[in-house]
């Protein structure tokens, strides 16, 4: 007769263990979505003085085209 306590106990704790379980790794997917995003924001291009120089000098051959 203990058995089926035992077996019942067993499952709830299974199913306990898999609720934790997943709402954790639900935070921490959701955690980590919110850092790339942020990671996006942050990293805006930065233009070289190299690559502005020839965007001016790109558009000066325009103008005088």
């Amino acid at each position: 007769m203990a058995y089926g306590a035992f077996v019942s106990s067993f499952i709830n704790f299974i199913l306990l263990a898999l609720c934790v379980f997943a709402i954790i790794k639900a935070l921490n997917t959701a955690k980590d979505r919110f850092k790339k995003e942020e990671a996006v924001e942050e990293a805006a291009p930065v233009k070289s003085d190299e690559v502005v120089l020839l965007e001016e000098i790109r558009d000066l051959l325009k103008k005088n085209a």
